[in-house]
């Protein structure tokens, strides 16, 4: 049995709930404003003109079937963390389609996993549809730090190398260290107060599907996720062929690691001006021009909100979508 809000306007009143605060919506826009005016400033327009005209878009097209492939990926393993048989996949489709556009055009303040749990609750409890959702993400940054991991083989990052190299043994040695005893201590915290143990077992009883569940799906998430991470490298690599540089496959895989990363932190709107930063900021270190890199993560966004848009538009027409519109 399905369970369903108590009235139309449930989905509305639990998106504001957990909506942001309008002075983090405030710092996010100076934000984008100013990386904004820092990129104008510091690309030659000129050269950005003759790259983009010179550009393969047969390599492009490529890189938008790669993006949905990855697309796709999400939306199964996604599928498999909600229990596929309370929700099928068209209403799975639907929702995942509602949260990539939220991220991409709505100021929410929460981005799409809040708009993705706020819709999964109207087939299950908010906590376990919260569960499903943040299960996701971890799965997914997993995932990515993997792929990172295998850049390891092709070098790190040239700026991350130098900064390594001037970081002291010390100084290395005291982050270690301080890291042992902050995990000693929480597992010191957990063995001696049996409140604490408690109610964390409690929470994961809770929180955590079954034992059998979870060892069955939890490989299938994983290797979902690494398929979908080495989707968007590909894309990016198929991108700087269309620009005709041919450089290292690690570049590729460090501009998603790091650019993937760097849109967790919320200083912006929808990660507008972050991402194109960290681009021009990776790829110079690979002799990358920086009217190059813009055109990459310009390419890479105007893919995203392609996509975006066709989220929306499989939403547009589901009846969740109706009867939200007409609680408003």
């Amino acid at each position: 049995m399905e369970w369903v809000p108590t009235s139309r306007n449930s989905y509305n009143m639990r998106l504001h709930r957990i909506s942001g605060l309008p002075w983090l919506r405030l710092i996010q826009i100076l934000c984008t404003l100013g990386l904004a005016l820092v990129l104008w400033h510091s690309i030659n327009w000129g050269l950005f003109a003759a790259s983009l005209a010179g550009l393969h878009w047969g390599w492009l097209c490529l890189a938008a079937l790669l993006l949905l492939i990855a697309h796709g990926f999400n939306v199964v393993r996604w599928q498999l963390l909600i229990l596929p048989d309370r929700v099928n996949f068209a209403s799975i489709l639907s929702y995942y389609g509602a949260g990539i556009f939220s991220n991409n055009f709505l100021p929410t303040g929460i981005g799409g996993d809040g708009v993705r749990a706020a819709l999964i609750s109207r087939h299950t409890p908010m906590w376990r549809a919260i569960w499903s959702v943040a299960a996701d993400r971890v799965i997914g940054l997993v995932g990515l730090v993997s792929i990172g991991v295998l850049g390891l083989w092709f070098g790190l990052p040239p700026f991350v190398a130098d900064l390594a190299r001037s970081l002291s043994t010390g100084w290395l040695v005291g982050i270690t260290i301080l890291g042992l005893v902050a995990v000693a201590s929480l597992a010191v915290l957990w063995r001696l107060v049996p409140a604490v143990r408690a109610h964390t077992i409690t929470a994961a009883q809770r929180l955590l599907p079954a034992s059998e569940i979870w060892l069955r799906i939890m490989p299938i998430c994983y290797l979902l996720s690494i398929a979908s991470v080495l989707c968007l490298v590909l894309a990016h690599s198929c991108v700087l062929l269309a620009l005709d540089l041919h450089i290292s496959t690690g570049a590729a895989i460090w501009v998603v690691v790091i650019g993937s990363l760097s849109l967790l932190v919320p200083i912006s709107v929808n990660g507008l001006g972050v991402m194109e930063s960290v681009y021009v900021l990776v790829l110079s270190y690979y002799r990358v021009s920086a009217p190059d890199a813009l055109i990459v993560a310009l390419s890479i966004r105007v893919l995203m909100i392609l996509f975006s848009l066709l989220g929306g538009l499989i939403s547009l027409g589901q009846s969740w979508f109706v009867g939200m519109a007409a609680g408003r």
